[in-house]
């Protein structure tokens, strides 16, 4: 019995059984009370409450399985990270340094406008990656991705296309027929 350990569970189910075996005096007038507790031969005073304060002796704590020597006040002193930066990153979590430099990297290789030329064979020679050119013979515009020019597409002439002056609105009695 000496080398057991009390935990959470057992000191529980240790309480619930004395309530049982030693139920309080109630209203209703409940027999089986308890009148004295005692320590170490020692009578204990109840507070307003009839409660007792009983203290059960710790055999032992570990912290990760490692057992922790008391001192001389019977105290242990367990060290609780606090911060963060006192944990191990052991999954790669990145830091807000880490992060801001991830965006600044992706955000400095985004497409950056530099102007137009008179055709594709004017494109520069040495561009960076993501400098974008409109070409103004065929209003083709062109990104750079790191090793060809890549065609983002052109300008599209709209005015060939139907305006608001070449419709008719619909009217309710054709709206009718559509909807028998």
């Amino acid at each position: 019995m000496a080398d057991q350990l009390l935990n959470k569970t057992g000191l529980t189910y240790f309480y619930n059984r004395l309530k049982t075996v030693f139920a309080l005096k109630s209203e209703a007038g409940e027999t089986n009370v308890i009148e004295t507790v005692k320590r170490n031969g020692t009578a204990l005073t109840p507070d307003a409450n009839k409660a007792v304060d009983v203290e059960v002796p710790v055999l032992s704590v570990k912290r990760n399985g490692t057992a922790l020597t008391p001192d001389a006040n019977k105290a242990v002193d367990v060290e609780v990270p606090t911060k963060v930066s006192d944990l191990t990153n052991d999954s790669g979590f990145q830091t807000a340094s880490q992060v801001s430099s991830a965006i600044s990297s992706a955000v400095a290789s985004a497409y950056k406008y530099k102007g137009s030329v008179a055709d594709y064979a004017h494109l520069p020679a040495n561009p960076e990656t993501g400098d974008v050119y409109n070409t103004e013979d065929t209003g083709t515009n062109y990104a750079w991705n790191g090793s060809a020019w890549d065609s983002l597409g052109q300008i599209i002439d709209t005015s060939t296309l139907w305006t608001t002056t070449n419709l008719t609105a619909i009217t309710t009695e054709e709206i009718d027929a559509i909807v028998v």
